[in-house]
C-alpha cells in the first residue's frame, strides 16, 4: 500500500496515530483502530481492485497493516467472501 496521505482524522499518542481514526489517501480509505501508526484491530478498508477501476471493501481484523483473521470482502458488484 502506498500511503500518500490526503487526510487523517483521529487520535494520536506520542505523535503517532493511535486509537480510532480515519485515513483517506489516493489508493483507498481506512476507518478503524490504529496502534503506533499502523492499522491494528477492527477496521474497514476500501481499495481499488486489480483493474484500478472498481473499489472493494474489507471489514474485519487487521494486524500491522495487513488483513488478518476474520473479515468480509465485498466487491463492486456486491458479491462477497466472508471468512
Amino acid at each position: 500500500m502506498d500511503y500518500n496521505k490526503i487526510k487523517y482524522t483521529g487520535e494520536f499518542i506520542e505523535d503517532e496515530k493511535s486509537g480510532h481514526g480515519e485515513l483517506i489517501y489516493k489508493e483507498g480509505h481506512y476507518i478503524g483502530n490504529f496502534v503506533r501508526g499502523e492499522f491494528q484491530g477492527k477496521g474497514e478498508y476500501s481499495f481499488k481492485d486489480a483493474t484500478g477501476e472498481h473499489y472493494k471493501k474489507y471489514a474485519g481484523d487487521f494486524e500491522r497493516n495487513k488483513m488478518t483473521g476474520f473479515g468480509k470482502i465485498t466487491n463492486a458488484d456486491s458479491s462477497y467472501y466472508e471468512g
